[in-house]
């Protein structure tokens, strides 16, 4: 059968023939609208010393007001504190671990990968409760043996103060994520670079500082930024753990002042104006210093190669085996001890043990309520996810639209900003717009938020899928006629389902565990789990046995999604 010649021109065209500038650059108002609208809001606000009923008008008042308040500037202190001292210890514990696991001969590598991959996934709220409960002052368990021993009078540890901060931050995300990245950054090193260094005469320090630093710049700057990032949003930790010793940080501030019985709303906004000012260099500095050069360590010629560690290889897999329990399995006993118990920490009652606590919590109408809504936000959530980021990460990869290199910087820039500064954002816009304010408390908020908040992760995994699809595949779709929708359901979303599992099992999670990014935004018909768990814990009428229930159940379902993704094909190490 003849085919003609422009006909099949025509079909190889077709997506091409769908690249019109305006729908794509409605795509590119609409997400810069939905990521830097919250931000650009917030300046204008900041600035906005006019009073209700009145025109805007320019001015420096909320500036002098919020700069001037004594407790801003321990709070920017404790928070420079906190990042500085967290991302120095990350940075050299997370390059240690992953180097060992990815680049040695360590024993059982797959399993110890597979651990770090587990405590990714641990819920901060579940490290925070699990630690509390050994070492939480005079109350923990592990204190109360040790103080027990003749020659130790006081407590030696208690998570109650700054190193106890820092070190559950460890625990809960700084060296699981720190891991995570730095083990794909190895794995996606060519080990003959390195080979290559030591046959020609190379020592140690100088192959690390000509070789593999170089070759780790795009994502040691990535992670630095992220670091500063993330312990600048953190919220749960020090408001439980550092309040009550008198260590409060920018996420803490911004909550109370939002929350105060009289607002502080114009403070909280200058106070996230100026954090934002303090970001935005980081961004493009991170952004040019990795853009400087090329970082090809992928060919087809790539040979990964691991390092003998001879005689130390069982004490490395000790290291490493006692991370992943201090990680995970220390605290969910603790946590799990903790939901049996009559009252939490009291080893010398006569009823020690009890179940009474898991019946009332799954009793409790306020319990079943925020369960559902979290299920319901989760699911949505993930799926919405899953559709909306690939139909950019297909923008970004297929089409040569003018706008790519923008939506790229939008659809990366959520990283770059503290989730509580971003549901700021949300929360103003919801506010000070007269239509949108039947969307307060909401769950299309939350959704949106949460959204938000892993666009970066998802454009960039569903990016990368895509960019490994060859578009042969698609062009012989449309030869035989098909539609874009029917060619993207039938060849490139079962290709591309591990990715879009990823994405949609990291949305789900997130709403499981997040807590700063969705504080701001829901009402009592929209709270969490893991909100109803930090009401339990710093609550008027507070019961820490409940918390713990709800948190194990948030474990439970973490870990039950993880086991689900895998059965669909989801990797963990891909």
């Amino acid at each position: 059968m003849a085919i003609n010649a422009g006909a099949l021109r025509a079909r190889l065209n077709w997506a091409d023939a769908r690249n019109r500038p305006s729908p794509l650059w409605l795509l590119l108002i609409a997400s810069a609208m939905l990521v830097l609208g919250p931000m650009a809001l917030l300046v204008y606000i900041s600035f906005d010393v006019s009073g209700p009923q009145e025109a805007y008008r320019f001015g420096l008042t909320h500036y002098r007001s919020a700069l001037s308040d004594p407790d801003v500037g321990p709070a920017l202190w404790n928070t420079f504190r906190v990042v500085g001292t967290r991302m120095s210890i990350g940075f050299v514990a997370g390059v240690l671990l992953a180097w060992l696991v990815t680049r040695t001969n360590i024993p059982h590598a797959n399993w110890l990968d597979f651990g770090m991959w587990i405590s990714f996934f641990m819920p901060s709220l579940a490290v925070i409760q699990g630690w509390t409960f050994l070492f939480g002052g005079n109350a923990g368990l592990a204190n109360q043996w040790l103080t027990g021993l003749p020659f130790i009078e006081e407590s030696p540890f208690d998570v109650y103060s700054f190193w106890g901060v820092i070190w559950v931050h460890l625990m809960a995300q700084v060296l699981s994520t720190h891991f995570v990245l730095f083990s794909l950054a190895f794995r996606n090193m060519d080990g003959q670079l390195e080979e290559a260094a030591r046959v020609a005469g190379a020592t140690v320090p100088e192959m690390a500082r000509r070789v593999t630093l170089p070759l780790f710049r795009p994502i040691l700057a990535m992670v630095a930024v992220l670091a500063i990032i993330r312990g600048m949003q953190s919220f749960e930790i020090e408001r439980i753990l550092g309040v009550p010793a008198g260590i409060d940080v920018y996420a803490t501030l911004l909550v109370t002042m939002i929350s105060d019985e009289v607002p502080r709303i114009e403070e909280g906004v200058v106070l996230s104006v100026v954090i934002l000012l303090i970001l935005v260099p980081l961004i493009f500095v991170q952004r040019f210093y990795v853009g400087k050069r090329q970082y090809t360590t992928v060919s087809s010629r790539m040979k990964p190669t691991t390092t003998n560690l001879g005689p130390w290889r069982w004490p490395a897999f000790t290291f490493v085996f006692v991370t992943i329990i201090l990680l995970t399995v220390v605290p969910f006993l603790s946590l799990l001890a903790g939901s049996l118990m009559t009252r939490w920490g009291f080893f010398h009652i006569e009823q020690v043990w009890t179940l009474k606590h898991w019946a009332a919590v799954f009793s409790n109408e306020q319990f079943l309520s925020a369960f559902v809504t979290t299920i319901r936000l989760g699911v949505i959530a993930g799926f919405v996810s899953m559709v909306v980021l690939f139909i950019i990460a297909y923008v970004l990869v297929r089409t040569k639209f003018r706008g790519n290199p923008t939506l790229d910087f939008i659809a990366w820039l959520p990283w770059a900003l503290p989730g509580v500064l971003l549901s700021l954002g949300i929360l103003m816009i919801v506010l000070r717009i007269p239509l949108l304010h039947f969307m307060h408390g909401t769950s299309f908020v939350l959704i949106l938020a949460l959204l938000l908040f892993r666009f970066p992760i998802g454009v960039h995994l569903l990016r990368t899928g895509m960019m490994q699809v060859s578009k042969e595949l698609e062009e012989a779709g449309q030869i035989v006629g098909a539609r874009w929708w029917y060619i993207q359901m039938k060849i490139v979303r079962p290709i591309l389902m591990p990715m879009l599992l990823g994405v949609g099992l990291i949305s789900f999670i997130a709403t499981l565990n997040e807590v700063s990014g969705v504080i701001l935004l829901a009402s009592t018909q929209t709270k969490t789990l893991s909100l109803l768990t930090l009401d339990y814990l710093i609550g008027a009428g507070g019961s820490k046995e409940a918390a713990s229930v709800i948190t194990v159940v948030i474990v439970f379902l973490a870990f039950l999604a993880v086991l689900v993704g895998r059965l669909f094909g989801l990797k963990l190490n891909a």
